[in-house]
Order: C-alpha cells, then structure tokens, then sequence
C-alpha cells in the first residue's frame, strides 16, 4: 500500500553519513522516498568508479564544508565515467537528479 505523504518523512537530529545522504538531507534533515532513489544513484556511481569514494576528487581542493555546500546547491555532483554504457549512465544520472521531483 502507498503511504500519506505525511507519514513518509523522518527528521532526524543525529548525524548523517553526508556522501550517501540526498541534497535534501543535507539541508532540512528530512528524509522522504526520493532521498533514497538518491542515496541508490551513488552506490551505483561507486560501482561503477570501481569502489571509489564519492566526492574524494574534491577533498584536495575543498574543504568539507564547502563540498557539502556544493552538493546542496547542486554545484557538486557526481560524474558518470564517460565509457559506462547508456542504460546503467542513464539510471544513475536519473538517481541522481538535483530536484527530487525529478528522480524515479
């Protein structure tokens, strides 16, 4: 059965684990389905970068504050390889998308 909308958000207080965690989690605490969808689009990236940790190309040049920044304002992301074949890039971008409404 499908859910209210008011009974699938959950706010939390604690900390997060920011790599995995939605811009919209990042932001608000809040955490709805779509906050997910996300959090599936990187383990897909990092399967598809070989197990590599998201956002580790820009711990050298930032700090981890303004990586978090970045991913709420949507000016960080996460790139798919260029040589992944159409389907997986496709899924993941899709997971990824900024704009919740926007995710599958």
């Amino acid at each position: 059965r499908k859910l209210p909308e008011e009974q699938m958000v959950y706010r939390i207080r604690s900390q997060i684990p920011w790599k995995w965690a939605a811009p919209e989690v990042l932001s608000k605490k809040t955490f709805r389905t779509k906050a997910d969808i996300w959090s599936l689009g990187v383990a897909l990236w990092e399967i598809l970068h070989s197990g590599e940790s998201p956002y580790d190309s820009e711990k050298g040049r930032l700090l981890q504050e303004d990586i978090l920044g970045g991913i709420i304002t949507g000016e960080i992301t996460l790139k798919v390889p260029s040589q992944t074949p159409a389907l997986p890039k496709l899924i993941v971008e899709c997971c990824l998308q900024h704009d919740p409404i926007l995710r599958p």
